[in-house]
């Protein structure tokens, strides 16, 4: 293929007019590795091209974000290969993808997480927030609890309370929800699927502290005099005012804080160790130590800005998000590689048989949907 066929293929699939033949030859270019790589004509793709990951991504227009979540990223890759590496076009037939037997694997496709979420307060009181109308829902301890039409809930003072004792209230998201939350101090806080926050109605104590199960973005509101302070199984994270990330979820063996602006202190609830981030740190807890790496931050927030991404993970670490955002089981049949790695970003706001086709592209694994088990198979 000459460069001028490639360019005018890339540019018609960026922009939503290639035909589905034609998205099949541009997709194939990231099948699995296979042993031996014909060499690669210098005039089919440049040279730069090939030295790089981020410029073979292919940048797709999102069609479908939420719209209530304005933070949201407009582009949205859809490339995935095996871990193994990259095997690039040749002039070897591709055919298209069996759409009776991938219909028959697919038949119970399911829709994509939304914002839905319990919140229940001091008192005990649960309030399904997708069944909450808008505005005021509770009022506790003089703070003003609202729903926005933007669908987050949002913290308020309405009275200077004279109680200073702690009132905690706890926002919950089930498996295929998330959900917005501007505490009262102005930190805001995104919630990804499967997560709890708990929390004070009202910061009027030395420290702010919160409790975190799962997965959850922070932008904390600077106060010099007051630490924000997050509590994790593996982790706590201490900070004046910031931005970060923070993956903490039981069934995870690690728990991982990234930092995106700022600094933090990171300590381990395991010993006494503890670690001071820089912007692109990723501070690490497993079951016997405390360490740092740098890493691609804005990866670990993919899911706040509305796709998967993944950079040589395992199998079994993505299908693991995906039962989260999805609200599936996943089983592995006899023969499945567990410790297969995949690299690339998809959409979160497809079907989830969507995003099933993506990995079977790279044909190191296929799936079958049954109510809401999805089988990997080899």
């Amino acid at each position: 293929m000459k460069n001028k066929s490639a360019e005018a293929l890339l540019f018609k699939y960026n922009n939503g007019t290639a035909s589905e033949e034609e998205i099949a030859w541009v997709e194939s270019w990231y099948l699995k590795f296979e042993d031996k790589i014909q060499d690669i004509d210098p005039e089919q793709i440049k040279a730069d091209e090939l030295e790089s990951w981020s410029l073979l991504q292919l940048q797709l227009v999102e069609k479908t974000p939420f719209k209530r979540w304005k933070t949201i990223g407009i582009a949205a890759t859809i490339i995935l290969v095996a871990a193994a590496g990259l095997v690039f076009y040749t002039n070897k037939e591709v055919k298209l993808p069996d759409k009776s037997s991938r219909a028959y694997a697919y038949h119970n496709d399911l829709p994509p997480g939304q914002d839905k979420a319990i919140l229940t307060l001091s008192s005990g009181k649960k309030i399904v927030l997708v069944k909450a109308t808008e505005g005021t829902i509770a009022e506790q301890n003089g703070i003003i609890i609202t729903k926005t039409n933007q669908g987050e809930l949002r913290y308020g003072m309405n009275a200077i309370s004279l109680d200073h004792r702690p009132i905690y209230n706890t926002l919950e998201t089930p498996k295929g929800g998330q959900y917005r939350l501007i505490l009262p101090d102005g930190t805001k806080v995104w919630l990804n699927a499967a997560s709890s926050l708990k929390y004070p109605v009202s910061f009027l104590q030395a420290e702010r502290t919160v409790s975190l199960d799962g997965e959850a973005y922070f932008e904390v509101k600077e106060n010099k005099d007051r630490p924000f302070i997050v509590h994790t199984r593996l982790q706590n994270v201490e900070v004046l005012g910031t931005h970060f990330n923070i993956n903490s979820y039981d069934d995870d063996p690690q728990t991982k804080t990234t930092l995106l602006k700022g600094r933090v202190k990171v300590s381990s609830t395991k010993h006494s160790a503890s670690k001071i981030l820089n912007p692109g740190d990723q501070a690490i807890q497993n079951s016997s130590q405390l360490y740092v790496k740098t890493v691609d931050a804005e990866e670990s927030v993919a899911w706040k800005n509305g796709y998967f991404q993944f950079k040589d993970e395992q199998i079994g670490s993505i299908m693991r998000k995906i039962a989260r955002w999805y609200d599936v089981e996943i089983e592995y049949k006899k023969g499945v590689n567990k410790n297969e790695t995949f690299s690339g970003t998809i959409s979160r706001f497809d079907h989830v048989s969507k995003v099933l086709e993506k990995l079977e592209l790279t044909k190191a694994v296929h799936f079958q949907i049954e109510g809401r088990t999805i089988s990997v198979q080899k």
